[in-house]
């Protein structure tokens, strides 16, 4: 991956996840396992995240591999779609996630928490690296006329590819909004949950390669990846146990 690239991806993580008010994604450096920034409502591609680069994720699995075809290589994550336990939590939604990928600390914030999905650690001679996919929710609900435009203010910023999925949730419609990473896609979207007039819950799915430059291995995986990224987006379901 070019410079160029990296540092337009960047940009492109940042926007997606502070789309939710949930930034913590990415700043100046490399994308890390961490982060705890301040959430901000308004989305931006500035976002920074703490803690820094050097705190990159611990999966509790990894695998060794050579150069060889993607398939074998990338093996290690892929799995079996397995319930992510939401009971307890204040998630308005279920979901599924790769059973391979390991779950990391949540990260709370004052109006919103996100969940950190970790694959195997991919090793080859060029060095080694891994994935992650944060699941984040806002705590802050929308009206419903506030939710219709906050998607459009979505699909109009000029970094996304507008409605790439839209699949039923809680009796309604959900638009989920691609913002294309180089290697993976993310999304941005609103859940229905509860009966009061604020009802929208801004949520995110962002995925991104551990490691950075041209040595990461995992870049060679972009369909594995993306696998388990749409394991997460086509598993989601009401929570009937959410703590919000």
């Amino acid at each position: 991956m070019s410079g160029g690239d990296l540092s337009r991806r960047r940009v492109l993580l940042a926007s997606a996840a502070a789309a939710t008010g949930l930034a913590g994604c990415t700043g100046g450096g490399a994308p890390s396992g961490g982060g705890t920034s301040s959430p901000t409502a308004t989305p931006t591609a500035t976002a920074t995240s703490t803690p820094t680069a050097t705190d990159s994720p611990t999966p509790t699995e990894s695998a060794t591999a050579s150069p060889g075809p993607a398939d074998s290589f990338c093996a290690p994550l892929d799995g079996s779609p397995t319930p992510f336990d939401v009971a307890g939590t204040p998630y308005v939604f279920a979901f599924d996630y790769v059973d391979s990928w390991s779950v990391g600390e949540p990260i709370e914030q004052s109006n919103g928490r996100y969940e950190r999905l970790e694959s195997p650690v991919l090793r080859s001679e060029n060095g080694e690296s891994s994935a992650t996919i944060r699941v984040g929710q806002s705590f802050d609900a929308l009206t419903a006329a506030e939710a219709e435009s906050f998607v459009q203010d979505q699909i109009d910023r000029e970094d996304s590819t507008g409605v790439a999925y839209e699949e039923s949730f809680g009796g309604e419609t959900v638009r989920f909004v691609e913002f294309p990473n180089v290697d993976v896609n993310s999304y941005v979207f609103v859940l229905p949950y509860g009966d009061g007039e604020a009802r929208y819950y801004p949520t995110s799915i962002v995925t991104f390669l551990d490691g950075g430059g041209p040595g990461q291995t995992v870049s060679r995986c972009p369909d594995a990846v993306d696998a388990a990224t749409q394991t997460v987006r086509a598993s989601l379901t009401v929570n009937a146990e959410s703590t919000t």
